[in-house]
This record gives structure tokens, C-alpha cells and sequence, in this order.
């Protein structure tokens, strides 16, 4: 299945560690059945960790993004037009755009509107 001769299948790898564990057993004086379930214990508990993947091309795209798409906002917040000419005739910057969006209460609304009224009369 995708091994070759010189590369142990996982039966095997298996079976060599299992005599292994079977001679460290007989060495250190353990019965038949602490050995076995020696094995069993190990063969349970010390199963591979494999660490999640990492992506680190993905990572960089991501956070060059992202350092792009701040550095635009913060050049279109300084750029685009803040108060003067430019605001009378339509365009509004965009923190004028931000804080007209907030509601306000009638007596200052209604005030606002008296002013611009006046203004442009």
C-alpha cells in the first residue's frame, strides 16, 4: 500500500515494541499478567500527539490584510474632507458622517435645523 521493503509496516513497528515492553517486563520482574497489562496501558496512553496544523503563509496573508485594510481607513478618515466649502455642497466627511448618524435630542435637532435654515437663506 504505499510501502516499500525497506520501510517497516506499522504491524511491524508495533510488534517490536510490544517485545520491547515484554523484555523490560522480565527484566524488572513482573508476571505474565503485569506485563500484559503493562502493555495494554502504554499501548492506551501513549498514542501519538500530532500538534495542530500550522498554516504560516495563510497567517502572514491574513495579518498583511488586515494591516492594509487599517492603513486605508486611517488614510480615507485623514483625507477626506473634514469642514469648510466642501461640506456645504454635499460632502460630508467621514467623521461628520459618523457623528450626524448619532441621534439627537428634538430641542438641539430642532435647533440644528433653525441654524442651517439660516445659513443657507
Amino acid at each position: 500500500m504505499g510501502t516499500t521493503m525497506s520501510e517497516p509496516c506499522i504491524y511491524d513497528k508495533l510488534s517490536e515494541s510490544i517485545d520491547i515492553l515484554r523484555q523490560s517486563g522480565y527484566r524488572y520482574g513482573m508476571s505474565e499478567r503485569e506485563i500484559e497489562r503493562f502493555i495494554k496501558q502504554v499501548l492506551e496512553t501513549n498514542e501519538p500527539r500530532r500538534e495542530p496544523p500550522q498554516f504560516p503563509i495563510l497567517r502572514a496573508t491574513i495579518k498583511f490584510v488586515v494591516a492594509v485594510c487599517f492603513l486605508l481607513m486611517a488614510v480615507l478618515a485623514f483625507t477626506y474632507p473634514q469642514s469648510g466649502p466642501s461640506a456645504r455642497s454635499g460632502q460630508l466627511g467621514l467623521l461628520q458622517l459618523v457623528i450626524s448618524s448619532q441621534p439627537r435630542p428634538p430641542a438641539v435637532s430642532a435647533h440644528c435645523q433653525e441654524v442651517q435654515l439660516a445659513r443657507f437663506s
